[in-house]
């Protein structure tokens, strides 16, 4: 997408964030825009839409994926064995 500037984050780029804004979703939220999408389990069942956000990382193995988890007071590192919950999915820049 547009030249390869943008990329989905991996574990350790979500890592940094969370270390960076510590657990402090009105400064991360001005650095990086996510919505409080919630998900979608196997289902097709919806969760905590208005209150959560989860985000995919372009980081798994064999076992487990990880992503981004954060409500209005946390954000945190999740890991994932259900790789079929449907998590959004967020580019950012290498800018």
């Amino acid at each position: 997408i547009n030249g390869g500037f943008f990329f989905n984050p991996t574990k350790e780029d979500f890592e940094k964030i969370c270390l960076q804004y510590q657990q402090d979703w009105e400064k991360l939220s001005k650095y990086l825009w996510l919505a409080f999408a919630g998900y979608r389990d196997r289902t097709c069942s919806y969760f905590y839409q208005s209150i959560s956000g989860y985000y995919w990382s372009s980081s798994s193995d064999s076992t487990v994926a990880y992503s981004l988890g954060f409500n209005a007071s946390n954000v945190h590192i999740a890991i994932n064995g259900n790789r079929a919950k449907g998590f959004s999915v967020r580019c950012i820049s290498k800018k």
